[in-house]
């Protein structure tokens, strides 16, 4: 098991802000840097949620996966954490530290390309210290390119239509004060700033993320990253847990002036077919 000690500062500088210091004060809310390699290979056509056979990697293209479970104690955090590509697992427990103090926890992450799941987990009784928690964060980083009959360089705006299932157990969202799970899921495409879009797990279905511009014809980036967390402070007892699942359900495409774009095709550099849709009209707001 690859345990440590490690200090109280941010260890998860891969994906998604520094869940050491989460159920603390810290936050996963920051978007995903997630590493490109440089490679020209480019593998078969392939559907959202497989993951790319081994010795093909792809240039500008890659899959991340991060687990964690942890606690922290005065001298700092003792934490199971794996990295992967396509998974990663992690677990922790404890017991005796105080009288009664018990903790278990464990994460999993998969990645793939336009496809997701985290799953993070604790259960406490009792938990000896003031941070006791699992996160899991996984993503992945594409190169796409989107055309439309007659509009080579013209700009235009794409959405991403995700879809989004799972459950959360314990109190959702303050696991800083009272305990709790949560799940966050973050785009960045093109030069657009990092977005996190509002996930409504109480609300499963299809979430749309904000408009990004793109120019049609042009390659651009795009990362997707979701990541759970669960954890408990000092004291306490109970279970907390998530468990999502997101998915690149479609992209919609927009003319500048925010009317559809007629028969739009997306071509992406890992081989993966993403299922693009005209956009229906939209009236933009001035300035975009």
């Amino acid at each position: 098991m690859n345990r440590r000690s490690v200090g109280a500062v941010c260890v998860l500088a891969v994906l998604g802000g520094c869940a050491g210091a989460a159920g603390v004060g810290g936050s996963m809310k920051s978007g995903p840097p997630l590493t490109a390699v440089a490679d020209t290979t480019v593998p078969a056509v392939s559907a959202p949620g497989d993951k790319p056979r081994a010795n093909e990697p792809v240039g500008g293209v890659t899959l991340r996966s991060r687990a964690r479970a942890w606690y922290r104690t005065a001298r700092g955090i003792v934490a199971d954490e794996h990295v992967g590509e396509g998974d990663a697992r992690a677990t922790m427990a404890y017991s005796g530290f105080t009288s009664r103090g018990r903790l278990a926890a464990d994460a999993d992450a998969d990645a793939a390309f336009g496809a997701m799941s985290v799953r993070a987990r604790v259960e406490a009784v009792a938990a000896s210290f003031d941070a006791n928690g699992a996160s899991a964060a996984a993503g992945f980083t594409d190169r796409l390119v989107v055309t439309a009959a007659g509009a080579p360089g013209s700009r235009a705006w794409v959405v991403y239509r995700l879809r989004v299932s799972g459950s959360v157990v314990g109190p959702a969202g303050d696991h800083h004060a009272a305990g709790g799970a949560d799940l966050h899921v973050f785009i960045r495409s093109g030069d657009a700033a990092d977005l996190e879009v509002p996930i409504d797990l109480g609300a499963q279905g299809v979430h749309r993320s904000e408009r990004v511009p793109i120019t049609l014809g042009e390659e651009f980036e795009v990362s997707l990253l979701a990541s759970g967390m669960a954890a408990f402070p000092l004291g306490a007892t109970g279970e907390a847990a998530v468990d999502g699942r997101v998915t690149l359900d479609a992209i919609e495409v927009f003319g500048r002036d925010g009317a559809s774009v007629a028969r739009p095709v997306v071509r992406a550099r890992s081989g993966t077919e993403y299922r693009i849709l005209e956009g229906e009209g939209v009236a933009l707001r001035g300035g975009e």
